[in-house]
């Protein structure tokens, strides 16, 4: 009995550790791309009650692997988390417009590591 409690303690503990250090690689992730984003954020909330967001999606294949509040929410009107693993298909009006432009768009981000909508 001691020695199955002390193997189940050392399989959680692995466990743990594991996924301490994913957990540790996804907030340096995160945090570069923060980081090297060329954007300001202003948010201006004054007399004329207007306001800016900045939203930024990171994706891997063409599919959302992260997105931050204001690309998800207050742009595109989705919930929190419900972009992750998604097609970025869902953000083109046609299929169309997602085929035609997606090669452009891979090729702007070969070149220049990033793309921006003007």
């Amino acid at each position: 009995m001691q020695a199955r409690a002390e193997q189940i303690n050392t399989e959680l503990e692995a466990r743990i550790q594991a996924r301490t250090r994913e957990l540790q690689e996804n907030e340096r992730k995160y945090q570069r791309i923060i980081d090297v984003t060329r954007e300001g954020f202003w948010l201006v909330d004054g007399w004329s009650r207007t306001s800016s967001v900045a939203g930024i999606a990171f994706v891997r294949n063409r599919n959302f692997v992260w997105v931050n509040r204001a690309f998800e929410q207050d742009m595109l009107g989705y919930e929190a988390g419900e972009l992750a693993g998604k097609s970025s298909l869902i953000t083109y009006p046609s299929p169309e417009m997602y085929a035609g432009l997606g090669p452009q768009i891979d090729n702007i981000l070969i070149e220049k590591g990033m793309f921006q909508i003007p």
